[in-house]
């Protein structure tokens, strides 16, 4: 890993794109070991930094931590959508569904789905408080307060939280599976036909192979968890 650095300062050296020492940071995810304890630096002309050690860190708007269970990034997702649905009834003295629903899936939804291939809940009380954000928001909807979650959501014409993920998952694969993305970065999902211990030639190219994992937290990554609704 230190000589990985080493390459990525020489090249930043070369293009004069430096690296901000106190921006780059360290995390392990997963068990720790004598391993993980070692130290990584970053040359900053003359001076020597020490990458700092954390246990959790915000890349491209997701907060990651080394346990990989997303904690602090749901509760951060369901506070700043529960604060956008809160402007938006600050700001609308009178609440018409035909202009609550455009904001309400722009500004509220927007935040609940960004990335969720990457952080979706396993927990049952992620998935619940998630969920109770659209359930909070449309129950203070006019002409639908006293309707049924379910009923409100077929009047509004809005699916739940927890199959939205569901079906963001499915296309994100259809994606990959179709070459949309760069075939060279999705290599992680394997189809059985390029499996090396394919038992039965009957398939197609489509059906991808299950990995036979023995953690839960390998269960739940999203190679593993999309094959089933797949």
């Amino acid at each position: 890993m230190q000589e990985d650095l080493d390459k990525l300062q020489e090249w930043s050296n070369t293009l004069f794109l430096n690296f901000h020492p106190d921006k780059c940071k360290r995390m392990t995810i997963g068990r720790q070991t004598e391993n993980t304890k070692v130290t990584y630096t970053l040359n900053k002309g003359d001076t020597i930094h020490q990458l700092e050690n954390v246990d959790q860190e915000k890349d491209i708007g997701v907060i990651i931590d080394s346990n990989l269970e997303f904690d602090e990034h749901i509760n951060a997702k369901i506070n700043k959508a529960n604060s956008m649905f809160s402007i938006i009834r600050l700001y609308f003295q009178f609440l018409f569904l035909q202009t609550v629903i455009p904001l309400y899936k722009s500004l509220v939804h927007s935040h609940l789905d960004y990335a969720s291939s990457v952080w979706n809940p396993y927990k049952q009380k992620h998935i619940d408080a998630l969920e109770n954000v659209q359930r909070r928001a449309t129950g203070q909807l006019p002409t639908l307060e006293k309707l049924s979650y379910e009923e409100r959501l077929i009047q509004l014409k809005i699916l739940t939280l927890a199959y939205r993920r569901i079906r963001g998952d499915m296309i994100e694969v259809y994606k990959i599976m179709n070459e949309i993305y760069d075939k060279n970065v999705t290599t992680f999902l394997k189809t059985r036909l390029e499996s090396a211990d394919r038992t039965s030639p009957r398939g197609h190219k489509y059906q991808l192979y299950i990995e036979r994992v023995n953690k839960n937290i390998r269960k739940l990554k999203f190679s593993i968890r999309i094959i089933n609704s797949w």
